[in-house]
């Protein structure tokens, strides 16, 4: 089956039935990874659980009618990290 032929039969573009074939010769999964390249935490620092752990104080003084204050959060953060971080990575 030509190229063409394979990109109309599975409904995408010439390009991307290229594409596509060139992953499967090279001994790539074809379609999901299981891994999406979008979204979700790629550049995590913790866990989730580690997180949220970290997290539980300042949430639980905040369901109370507090406010979460970043500035009291990011040194514990930096403290359990072991380094410093950046001011957004703390508001991420």
């Amino acid at each position: 089956m030509s190229l063409e032929q394979t990109a109309q039969a599975i409904g995408l573009s010439k390009g991307w039935a290229c594409r596509l074939r060139n992953q499967f010769i090279e001994g790539g999964a074809v379609g999901n990874k299981g891994k999406s390249v979008r979204g979700g935490r790629h550049r995590e620092h913790f866990t989730l659980e580690r997180e949220a752990e970290l997290l539980k104080p300042f949430l639980e003084s905040a369901r109370m009618g507090g406010i979460l204050v970043v500035s009291q959060i990011k040194p514990q953060l930096e403290i359990a990290l072991g380094r410093k971080m950046a001011l957004s990575s703390v508001y991420k």
